[in-house]
């Protein structure tokens, strides 16, 4: 592999980091990398010595006004001579955010503010106003039930319909997906007309309902592959460069196998034609985003029964566990580039087929566990049967719970460690862990197979890295768990879910690595009540440290640092106000840090 730089489009981004993978001929050298706007714009994006064989840096596509930009990377030896360069080139047509964008997480973000998407699939106009902050906060795909659905017709006029109906309760909308191509050309949507395509964007781009292009469900099984779902990209981006297209694939191509089993063949060459990593022979070398966000589907409950790709699973019992493994499978063969929303069953999707729908609790598990994987976004699939009422109660609370866990759910990843002693089949507990506002979230999920409904309870021990003694909040269980030398324990039923606030009692200075770091506490304050943020860097030795406040704009509002500090620590306690000593308004604001090689970014909100 020679040098490249791997990264999302950069149509609707808010920010994006870069993946800079050096050759190791040039380790011993220099990156840098700049990014040039034709509006007058110049940033150093990385300068930096090479020491590993990958280097990330970060793209603040927010800060950018409108303009063409050139981003130009290049190896230098030491006497600055270029060894190697690659250019690129996008257009930003607008200043700030995109109305639905997506940040340097992954996380989608509304108007700039995080936002965790809960979907139907192709819900009926009768229950737009039902559904709509009860189970769902968007729409996906034009009604199966529109009037004309008997009939086969499906054009621009019932695509506007349905946008105009989810309008009027201030509902928006992925799709189309069922548009006049997919109908006419039912299996060989591959030839699918761009002409017609283009008709629908300019038709519908403007429309207040209007929020993300979707053109194929399962595209893969369908024989449309990746060169054909990236033609659909390229024509939406240049029509309508400030929205995302998705698709949604079915995962059993991901759950078969290893892309590198040649047994697999039929599942691996069709998934390899989409997956970033793989698919550079099918776009004249470069690996290649298909989408922009990446959605899939496979119901474990419902298939339990069908094989899933070749060889088939030896057992009902590897349901759960290998359709969990073809989310990891899929996120990490587009090397967690885009986002990825996961459909979940509601209901008995087979009619008649004897497994019935999920229970209450199996459905919260398979909740859950997708997000505890990586999901940033949930859909229903609520077809072919009814949904029971106690299924409608589970993604009701769940709808409610998301909404109040989205900044935790959607914050970056931590490098604090949790452990636990749940980690064989039948046995098994996954977890995601984040912090937010100065707290540790635990959110625990028993991965539980079909056959296992019945399995006793289990007791699950937690250690959790860097704190002593601490209080672990269970959310919504009314009940509180002490953590002595941070561990832990709890019990889980089959399917159990729980998910913990881990309070430290207190929270002395430890140093856990001896690397510069940028710490943000209380970083959602109201400056009226006398709150204030805390802002803490870890130092690894004396180094001069530029550290300064940002608002949304990129402008600098204050100046905390421009100096030599002294390790092991530089605490700095600040109370809403600018340089000039005015309280700033509320909105985000960006603390950023530059020490020696090291530069971070975290946010702090200001509430009143």
């Amino acid at each position: 592999m020679g040098f490249e730089l791997w990264h999302a489009d950069f149509y609707g981004r808010t920010a994006q980091y870069i993946y800079a993978q050096i050759p190791s001929a040039y380790t011993a050298d220099k990156i840098k990398v700049t990014l040039t706007g034709d509006n007058g714009y110049f940033d150093v994006l990385i300068d930096k010595f090479i020491h590993e064989p990958e280097e990330k840096f970060l793209l603040r596509n927010s800060e950018l006004p409108a303009g063409n930009y050139t981003l130009d990377a290049q190896i230098l030896d030491l006497n600055n001579n270029i060894l190697d360069e690659i250019t690129e080139k996008f257009k930003k047509p607008y200043d700030g955010v995109p109305e639905f964008g997506i940040d340097e997480n992954n996380a989608f973000r509304m108007n700039g503010e995080l936002f965790f998407p809960v979907t139907p699939w192709g819900l009926g106009e009768t229950a737009l106003g039902t559904w709509k902050d009860t189970y769902i906060n968007l729409l996906e795909v034009q009604s199966f039930w529109d009037p004309d659905f008997g009939t086969g017709v499906a054009n621009v006029t019932t695509w506007k319909n349905y946008l105009n109906q989810a309008d009027t309760h201030d509902l928006k909308v992925i799709g189309p997906t069922r548009w006049e191509e997919e109908i006419t050309r039912l299996g060989y949507t591959r030839n699918a007309d761009l002409g017609k395509l283009a008709e629908y964007v300019n038709a519908t781009k403007g429309h207040n309902a209007m929020i993300m292009w979707m053109w194929k469900d399962e595209p893969l099984w369908r024989g449309v592959f990746g060169p054909v779902l990236r033609a659909w990209t390229y024509k939406s981006h240049a029509l309508d460069p400030t929205r995302l297209v998705v698709t949604n694939y079915a995962l059993n191509k991901w759950i078969a196998g290893p892309v590198e089993d040649r047994d697999l063949a039929y599942h691996a060459l069709r998934r390899m034609t989409s997956d970033y990593k793989y698919n550079a022979k099918w776009f004249g070398g470069k690996r290649t985003n298909v989408v922009d966000v990446i959605s899939v589907d496979w119901y474990p409950v419902a298939y339990q029964n069908i094989n899933a790709g070749d060889p088939p699973f030896t057992r009902p019992g590897e349901r759960v566990d290998g359709y969990i493994l073809g989310l990891d499978r899929i996120i990490e063969e587009n090397y967690n580039l885009v986002p990825v929303m996961t459909f979940i069953e509601t209901c008995e999707i087979v009619s008649g087929s004897g497994f019935g729908p999920p229970t209450p609790e199996q459905l919260k598990m398979l909740i859950w566990l997708n997000i505890v994987h990586g999901a940033k976004g949930i859909s229903w699939f609520h077809y072919f049967v009814t949904t029971p009422p106690e299924n409608f109660a589970v993604m009701k609370e769940f709808l409610e719970h998301i909404t109040q866990l989205t900044p935790v759910v959607l914050d970056p990843e931590t490098d604090r460690t949790v452990t636990d002693d749940a980690n064989v089949s039948g046995n098994r507990v996954d977890t995601m862990v984040r912090e937010y506002e100065g707290d540790i979230y635990l959110f625990a999920v028993r991965l539980t197979e079909i056959n296992e409904a019945d399995n006793p309870p289990i007791k699950v021990t937690f250690n959790v890295s860097g704190i002593g003694g601490a209080v672990a909040e269970v959310f919504n269980e009314s009940r509180t768990i002490n953590a002595v030398g941070g561990s832990f324990q709890d019990t889980f039923a089959p399917n159990g879910v729980h998910i913990y606030k881990i309070i430290p009692k207190e929270q002395p200075y430890k140093k856990e690595s001896n690397k510069t770091e940028l710490k943000c506490y209380n970083n959602v304050f109201n400056p009226t009540k006398g709150e204030e943020a805390l802002i803490w860097v870890e130092i690894e030795k004396k180094v001069h440290i530029k550290l300064a406040l940002y608002d949304s704009r990129g402008r600098k509002i204050k100046k905390i640092a421009d100096g030599k500090e002294e390790p092991p620590l530089f605490k700095y306690h600040w109370d809403g106000r600018d340089d000039s000593g005015n309280v700033v308004g509320s909105g985000l604001y960006f603390v950023h840090i530059q020490a020696g090689d090291y530069k971070k970014t975290k946010k702090i909100v200001v509430v009143k």
